[in-house]
């Protein structure tokens, strides 16, 4: 019943060998120095993309000093806490999973190709439930049936019965609802033109402070995107492969993020999102 973990700085300058790691091994990754540290999110999502098990562990950086070194150790125990949103990832081609779980210690949540997710878990009946939303891209002349299946952990393999669906729902150009059976959750599908690129304009007002074109292919997901001092609204606009508009968003402060669609080769797009990191206010 044991399990092989090991430090993962023993590997990740050498990306040639992520395909040697054992299925079953598990890459911790810890954040040493702050330069590693800085880079635990590329990591981690180079571990995820090669198929290699992580977990996080943020260092506390407390090693040959007398009183620590708080500025690392919070970096560290921040930038953890983001990367677990993004914990569990499925090899399923062009697929859309929500997965979550709870035990006596632990309440699990994550997705693949979701455009959001919220969960939560009830202690006293030891029941979850989610909620989320996707994206789909119907195909002309198809009859765009999505169906839905439960994933089963036999204690080594997630997997799911390829006859077994729980649902089967026609997508038009209405939004559609997947709902659970036996477990409580709801997924609400609707119609996506995925982009490849969008623009960034950072205002004060009507005052364009910045402007950036961000193509989604470079983009890494739960990218940091630093928002100019005075800004008090975004504008993004999205396009498709041809650069023809799709569609707008303007986000004013306190709103923290924004997830883009993009094409993987499926009817589920995917996606990625871009952090908005707002200025400090200082107090007068």
């Amino acid at each position: 019943g044991k399990k092989v973990m090991f430090w993962a700085d023993m590997i990740y300058n050498y990306p040639e060998s992520y395909s040697q790691v054992p299925k079953d091994a598990i890459a911790l990754e810890w954040g040493y120095e702050l330069i590693q540290s800085q880079r635990m999110t590329a990591h981690c999502i180079a571990y995820r993309d090669a198929g290699v098990r992580y977990y996080v562990c943020p260092s506390v950086n407390t090693h040959g000093s007398f009183a620590g070194r708080m500025d690392v150790t919070t970096f560290n125990i921040r930038t953890c806490g983001e990367l677990a949103e993004d914990r569990y990832t499925f090899p399923l081609d062009a697929a859309m999973v929500c997965y979550f779980d709870y035990d006596a210690d632990t309440i699990m949540a994550g997705d693949q190709n979701l455009s959001s997710l919220s969960f939560a878990a009830d202690a006293d009946t030891k029941s979850v439930g989610a909620v989320g939303t996707a994206g789909y891209i119907p195909l002309e002349g198809k009859e765009n049936t999505v169906y839905a299946y439960y994933l089963h952990f036999d204690g080594k393999d997630l997997f799911f019965e390829p006859d077994n669906a729980f649902a089967a729902t026609v997508m038009n150009n209405e939004p559609a609802v997947v709902e659970g059976i036996d477990y409580r959750c709801r997924v609400t599908l609707e119609k996506t033109a995925p982009a490849t690129f969008f623009t960034v304009s950072c205002r004060q007002g009507e005052k364009e402070l910045s402007f950036e074109t961000v193509r989604i292919a470079e983009m890494t997901d739960y990218m940091k995107y630093p928002v100019p001092e005075g800004t008090d609204n975004i504008e993004i606009n999205s396009f498709d492969a041809e650069s023809l508009f799709i569609g707008r968003r303007i986000l004013t402060e306190g709103e923290t993020g924004y997830t883009a669609s993009y094409d993987i080769g499926g009817q589920f797009p995917g996606v990625r999102t871009m952090r908005l990191v707002w200025p400090e206010k200082t107090e007068e």
